[in-house]
């Protein structure tokens, strides 16, 4: 049988556009509120999460107690990398815009495929968040920056370098420890399963050392 009301459109192409337009609306809102969640942030938390980077070796997880991933150091890091990179060279004469957008594009090519690479190592991990990989990743850019600093002043370049890129991958592979941790409470994980779980973090945490040791290759390559 054929139903009668089957060809009535309820809704008026005009209404249909409308409505196509709230929806979109509405997710726009969303990716936005998701976006401000990860800058709400204070100076103390500020200061926090840099005690955490460069001294992660010491009680971490008590001392991240209340402390969320955020979007805005690795930000800042990053600007911090490009502007001390081109700082260095006006101060050694060598400036110019091609030097300093091939800085910016290799250091972002280098952070893309290290993102990208930990999305897809982290599929055997706890359920995280696009904001969470850039986040955990970004942080890198500090160091690499501070080292841009440091280099010229003959303080121990290497040993300082092999002390951040100690601290860098202790300091995500403790985050990933705390994720894993806070995961298995909420899911009564096996002991299996969460050593697993340890191990890939280890493995990504050592690709965060060799990640800002490129990092400060590039600079090296352009103003060092």
């Amino acid at each position: 049988d054929i139903n009668p009301l089957s060809f009535v459109n309820p809704f008026s192409s005009d209404q249909k556009k409308q409505m196509e337009q709230m929806q979109q609306k509405v997710k726009s809102w969303k990716i936005i509120e998701t976006l401000q969640q990860y800058f709400q942030i204070t100076n103390s938390s500020i200061m926090q999460r840099l005690s955490l980077m460069f001294f992660p070796f010491l009680q971490f997880q008590k001392r991240s107690a209340g402390l969320t991933l955020d979007l805005y150091l690795p930000l800042m890091g990053h600007l911090l990398y490009v502007v001390i990179s081109s700082f260095t060279q006006v101060f050694k004469s060598e400036f110019s815009t091609k030097i300093l957008s091939r800085t910016i594009i290799l250091s972002g090519a280098l952070f893309v495929s290290q993102c990208v690479g930990s999305y897809l190592l982290s599929k055997t991990l706890p359920k995280q968040t696009i904001c969470d990989i850039i986040s955990q990743n970004g942080y890198n850019f500090f160091y690499a920056g501070l080292l841009i600093v440091v280099k010229p002043l003959k303080l121990g370049f290497f040993v300082i370098l092999a002390i951040f890129i100690a601290c860098s991958a202790f300091h995500y592979i403790q985050q990933g420890f705390l994720i894993v941790k806070q995961s298995a409470e909420q899911n009564l994980s096996s002991t299996a399963v969460v050593a697993a779980q340890n191990v890939m973090v280890m493995i990504m945490g050592a690709v965060q050392g060799v990640a800002l040791a490129l990092l400060v290759w590039v600079a090296a390559q352009n103003v060092m």
